[in-house]
């Protein structure tokens, strides 16, 4: 339960990045047509929604299949292999995607913060005067690997950084609670090893003490049996529960220590002092009865 908890958790942290992302453009666009420049127009979107759901993909791509490679050291080096071979094909993919341009021909949204190239000196051909062309070097294609690619290469690299840091920083935490279930299973089991150690023993002693009693003074071992039957009806009701309160232990060791009294008579003296407040106090079943003994 707890380990669906956190993958929800985890989920809900990639939800709300993406919706962010996707509607980072929108945002921009809306102050931007505000402001008097131009008018918002859904063409400028889609291409910046075009590029984002390439990265979806390869984002969920590595958060399903690559990232669970990274928990497990043994296969590490198939997580860094998984990562390029993405990088790889998420490259390939940008550099077959065409520039994206507005319905009246200029650069789209994702386009226009980029500097214009200088314009080239347009020399006629002499040998065909209707055909001018361009001298200098041809311009590169559109598949070739350009600023878009480097900014959206980056910008990928900074998507899986964040799968990363979230997938780890969840998985601690569910490592840390983890380790505090099992301490305090641990514990409850070392409690109840202890109370399975006490009962027989303390019965032992207990029904000694009677037998002791009865050749001394049967009414003393009339009063002993009534206050066993006492303490056993706090074991047998009480000890079952993970927490008592406090004042019904410290009874519980009245109880005996009424006995180890009757046992021993004057030979001994038993005291038992308790001081301060046990309002709302409590402790583990039968925890003070060893200590006594």
């Amino acid at each position: 339960m707890d380990k669906r908890l956190h993958i929800d958790k985890e989920n809900i942290v990639y939800i709300i990045l993406w919706l962010a992302l996707f509607t980072t453009p929108v945002i921009s666009l809306l102050i931007r047509t505000q402001q008097g420049d131009g008018t918002f127009q859904w063409s400028e979107i889609f291409p910046i929604w075009k590029v984002y759901a390439v990265l979806l993909v390869a984002f969920c791509i590595h958060n399903f299949l690559i990232a669970p490679l990274l928990l497990k050291p043994s296969r590490r080096w198939r997580y860094f292999a998984g990562v390029a071979a993405l990088m790889a094909v998420f490259l390939a993919v940008q550099c077959s995607m065409p520039e994206g341009r507005e319905p009246d021909g200029r650069p789209g949204m994702e386009n226009r913060m980029r500097p214009e190239p200088p314009e080239r000196p347009v020399v006629h051909d002499d040998r065909r005067p209707d055909m001018p062309r361009r001298r200098g070097i041809t311009p590169p294609p559109s598949h070739m690997f350009g600023p878009r690619q480097t900014t959206d290469l980056v910008l990928l690299v900074f998507l899986l950084s964040i799968n990363v840091g979230v997938k780890l920083y969840f998985r601690s935490r569910r490592r840390d609670q983890e380790m505090q279930e099992l301490q305090r299973e641990n514990l409850h089991a070392q409690l109840e090893y202890l109370k399975y150690q006490v009962n027989p023993h303390f019965f032992m002693n207990t029904l000694n003490n009677i037998h002791a009693l009865v050749d001394i003074d049967p009414e003393m071992a009339k009063d002993a049996i009534v206050q066993l039957s006492k303490m056993m009806r706090y074991i047998l009701y009480e000890g079952n529960q993970q927490m008592v309160p406090l004042q019904k232990e410290t009874q519980f060791l009245q109880s005996y220590l009424h006995l180890m009294r009757l046992r021993y008579t004057d030979k001994v003296d038993i005291r038992c002092d308790i001081a301060g407040t046990m309002d709302g106090a409590t402790v583990p079943p039968l925890l003070l009865i060893t200590f006594v003994e």
